[in-house]
């Protein structure tokens, strides 16, 4: 134990460890002997010039689960300062079984640079004050040893736990053991040069007195600054909640209009499947099949189930393409003409370019005022009906339009399903235009009321692209 202590005290402290580890061993109930041990690896870790593997090499023995040299720099590191810290600890529990606990300055001490070295300004501080509280009334401490304890207490309450009243009774501590120090390194000069002593004291205690001044502006000012912190970063908390709670109230209006589109779109549908087509159309199916005219039926059969399916698919979209309208308008009409056979004749224009473009629109707008004309539109004397369906773009708009040739509205002859599935229409018309921002205008003219030469219903719908 003795040549580990006077190892340490030369600085060697390869050496102080590996006779402090024997030490160890042949008396381990011995607190100095631990402590002294812990200084050691503390002191090797400090040292730079040491390779930390090497301390490794006097302590690790042959049961250990990984050899030191395969060990990199930073755990070695790590396995040193848990050496250290565990040496400490063992020997505070070892003085705390004693009566007489004078012993315990020096791992209370040892523990206080342990965790100021790891960063831990807590528990150093802690540690620190109690190697302070038991020094007290004793001579076992060095007074440089105190003036550090004095100085690590004092930065602690000022900077990291911000009490300033603490602060400033451990800087008075440091300065009566500064002066203390003073005192003693000019003991000799005292006796030989007293008026120049009294002098620069006077001087000194001038000084002190202007840096507490100075050290209590500079906490004041720091206590203002936290606080200024502190009411920046409460702002700034409140306008975060402030703009969560907007995103949530517009998120949850988006949500009511989307899910608005949705119910007006699942009324649309069941007003776009007519029932009394779905019946005339099973029933032409029946009467091609009654009459055995199988490969028409099978057409029927064919465009009629197809028609279902694209609105079906529509249905459950958004936008489609101009293809995909096209196409439920097509057979829409293919099958209607079917089961009207001769009074019933249509035409469907679209401007080619549509065909190239990736352009999309709201599905199935057309189709409730395609049956309206088709139920509505005929001629008063033949009962012919004449439905003309037009797309027509127009630079950022798209034109969709429907025409007939009947009597336009004299007498108010819609039916009450057909009057529903138009409101249906434009109630959903401006359901897509909150939800898409989008331009969407609807215009229905009586061509009979303009002039006499016209005659019909004309329905036109403008989609912005």
């Amino acid at each position: 134990a003795n040549m580990s202590y006077n190892y340490y005290e030369s600085q060697d402290y390869v050496n102080a460890i590996k006779y402090g580890v024997m030490a160890k061993e042949l008396g381990e109930e011995e607190p100095a002997i631990l402590f002294n041990l812990a200084d050691a690896y503390l002191g090797a870790y400090k040292d730079s010039s040491i390779d930390i593997r090497s301390v490794l090499e006097k302590n690790i023995n042959d049961n250990d689960d990984q050899p030191f040299e395969k060990l990199s720099k930073k755990e070695a590191e790590e396995k040193v300062l848990k050496l250290a810290f565990d040496n400490y600890n063992s020997s505070v529990l070892l003085i705390n079984k004693l009566e007489n606990k004078r012993l315990i300055i020096h791992p209370y001490y040892g523990l206080g640079d342990y965790f100021d070295l790891i960063g831990n300004e807590k528990e150093a501080a802690y540690n620190y004050e109690q190697a302070w509280l038991h020094s007290k009334g004793t001579e076992i401490m060095e007074l440089k040893n105190k003036i550090k304890i004095a100085k690590k207490l004092y930065l602690f309450y000022r900077k990291a736990k911000n009490e300033p009243l603490v602060a400033l009774e451990w800087l008075e501590v440091l300065d009566s053991l500064k002066e203390a120090e003073k005192e003693t390194l000019n003991l000799e000069i005292v006796g030989r040069k007293q008026a120049e002593f009294e002098y620069s004291q006077k001087t000194y205690f001038d000084s002190l007195e202007k840096k507490k001044l100075r050290e209590v502006e500079q906490i004041k000012l720091k206590q203002k600054e936290s606080n200024r912190k502190i009411v920046i970063i409460f702002s700034l908390v409140l306008i975060i909640v402030l703009i969560f709670l907007m995103y949530l109230f517009f998120r949850r209006r988006q949500l009511t209009v989307k899910h608005e589109m949705l119910r007006l779109e699942q009324k649309l549908l069941r007003t776009q499947m007519n029932p009394h087509f779905i019946f005339n159309s099973l029933t032409t199916i029946g009467g091609f099949v009654i009459n055995n005219k199988i490969q028409v039926s099978y057409n029927y059969i064919t465009k009629f189930s197809k028609l279902i399916r694209l609105i079906l698919e529509s249905s459950r979209k958004e936008e489609i393409t101009i293809q995909s309208e096209l196409l439920i308008v097509e057979n829409f009409l293919a099958l209607h003409q079917m089961n009207k056979k001769d009074k019933l004749s249509y035409e469907v224009k679209y401007d080619e370019c549509l065909l190239n473009e990736d352009i999309k629109v709201p599905p199935m707008l057309l189709q409730p005022f395609i049956e309206n004309a088709i139920e509505h539109g005929g001629d008063l004397e033949t009962g012919k009906s004449f439905v003309l369906v037009e797309f027509q773009l127009l630079e950022n708009q798209l034109l969709f339009s429907v025409r007939d040739r009947g009597a336009g509205f004299v007498n108010n002859k819609e039916s009450v399903q057909e009057s529903y599935a138009i409101k249906i229409t434009e109630e959903r018309i401006q359901s897509i235009k909150r939800q898409s921002k989008k331009t969407i205008k609807l215009k229905i003219k009586d061509l009979s009321k303009n002039t006499e030469n016209e005659e019909g219903v004309l329905v036109e719908i403008l989609v912005q692209i």
